[in-house]
């Protein structure tokens, strides 16, 4: 009997360790997987504000352009005459150097500026010019080329625009013209609906060298650029379109990026982050992955130490280090409802056939400012708290409601109920008089889940319904339509 009991009990301990163990080593694999993942989370949102950045500076480029083309077209007088009197032409030209001139001045990076008016009527030579020599220094008026001998001259700067009949990014590429390497954003304009000619603007290699060479990332990771043919633009390593660097791979993982964003650990041991610029090139940020991975492999060692310790308290901490984790993952630290981490995870999980069942609707607080500068971030706070609170209540079982950022809450709703349930929940907000920060509203947009394949997409369809709200007063709640998108 007695050496039965010890079979049993040492029975009950192998089953006891063996189960515990395997449970240890399913929380270890769990907690590593999720601080994993988070690193790369938070990789990629590093890459999208990097090329927001990049974009900004891109946009300055393309509004400098577009001022010049307004001032362009307000100073045309009289068209017809321009198109038949050298005189009028060259006063025309005359006055448009130093409108240029001053626009070009207040540009970062710019390289050379230029007007060329409609080879079909407009004698080869004639527009303007004007160049920063050897990169650097004033901008000086230059000889315009001559479109009549274009046959050895690379017209693509003035065909493509032209053929296009709207703005255009043109790839790098070497100017022979001027010898320097840049990058242009062109746009064709009119004049009563005619072509008049076109305007552009080139950007220094070497300022867009600067901006990519200041992105860094954890211990040594970096940022290159690369047009979609995996040619590089720009790489510490390589030089402009260096063959050596386009790989099968970086080939593959492209075609992988061109949708938007992707990220895949590959070359060399290290994790590379797709990101298109709204220019059409690619912004690759590049990691090892020791660096990357470097607080989940601690973690790994930590815990296995803890199991070879004590197997049985190991399974204890794990379950409860891998439920706190899924907590501060998922839970938003000020409203305790749900984040932005939580909501974009969702809607990753929701299938087809629930897209099409649902709607997404953002909302803000109307005046948010106002509050924290009148009463306070305290107060602030509070509003914040509030709203969050009674959006859950009104949204219940019909859908989720997360925190997208500031004041910005984000959510999903079924469509049955979305309009109504919206409305209720900003009438109920309106009515309520707070005693720290008083009254407040809310304005919303909404949009049917699948009008986009992308949550990028859909959110920014519906920030547009949102700001159509605030534009007819706010304290609204906007469906989008395509007259909004109008």
């Amino acid at each position: 009997m007695k050496n039965k009991k010890i079979f049993y009990v040492l029975l009950i301990t192998v089953c006891a360790v063996l189960f515990t163990t395997m449970i240890g080593a399913i929380g270890i694999r769990t907690a590593v997987n999720i601080s994993k993942e988070n690193a790369l989370n938070e990789l990629r949102l590093e890459s999208m504000e990097f090329c927001y950045d990049f974009d900004a500076k891109i946009s300055s480029i393309e509004q400098a352009v577009h001022t010049i083309e307004a001032m362009a077209i307000y100073h045309m007088d009289d068209f017809e005459r321009f198109k038949k009197d050298p005189d009028y032409v060259d006063a025309y030209t005359e006055g448009m150097y130093e409108r240029i001139r001053y626009i070009a001045e207040q540009t970062q990076g710019i390289l050379s500026v230029y007007i060329r008016y409609n080879k079909e009527f407009a004698y080869p030579t004639s527009g303007c010019f004007l160049v920063r020599e050897n990169g650097t220094g004033e901008l000086k008026e230059y000889p315009v080329t001559d479109l009549s001998t274009n046959e050895d001259l690379n017209m693509t700067w003035y065909d493509t625009p032209v053929k296009l009949g709207e703005p255009v990014w043109l790839a790098p590429y070497d100017n022979n013209y001027i010898n320097q390497d840049m990058m242009s954003y062109v746009t064709p304009y009119y004049v009563n609906g005619e072509l008049a000619g076109i305007i552009g603007m080139d950007i220094q290699y070497e300022y867009i060298e600067e901006m990519i060479s200041a992105i860094s990332t954890h211990d040594s990771g970096f940022a290159f650029l690369t047009d979609e043919d995996g040619n590089v633009i720009v790489h510490k390593n390589y030089e402009l379109y260096d063959a050596a660097f386009n790989s099968e791979e970086i080939l593959r993982l492209q075609e992988k990026a061109r949708s938007e964003i992707n990220s895949k650990p590959a070359l060399r041991g290290d994790t590379y982050v797709f990101t298109r610029t709204k220019n059409g090139l690619i912004l690759c940020l590049s990691v090892p992955n020791k660096e990357i991975y470097k607080v989940s492999n601690k973690l790994f060692f930590a815990v296995l130490f803890i199991e070879i310790a004590a197997v049985f308290v190991i399974v204890l901490i794990s379950t409860l280090i891998i439920r706190e984790l899924y907590r501060l993952s998922e839970v938003d630290e000020l409203t305790g409802s749900h984040n932005r981490k939580y909501f974009i995870r969702f809607y990753q999980g929701l299938k087809r056939d629930e897209i099409d069942a649902y709607m997404l609707f953002i909302f803000d607080i109307d005046h948010f400012k106002n509050i924290n500068d009148s009463f306070g971030h305290n107060a602030g706070d509070k509003a914040i708290i509030d709203v969050s609170k009674l959006s859950g209540e009104f949204v219940g079982k019909n859908g989720i409601v997360a925190r997208w950022g500031g004041d910005e809450f984000i959510g999903v709703i079924k469509k049955e109920y979305a309009v109504l349930v919206l409305n209720e929940f900003r009438k109920a907000l309106e009515k309520r008089t707070d005693e720290v920060y008083g009254k407040i509203t809310i304005s919303a947009g909404i949009a049917a889940l699948g009008i986009a394949p992308e949550l990028s997409e859909v959110c920014e369809l519906v920030d547009k319904a949102l700001y159509d709200s605030k534009r007819n007063g706010r304290n609204k709640v906007t469906e989008y339509t395509l007259e909004i998108n109008a």
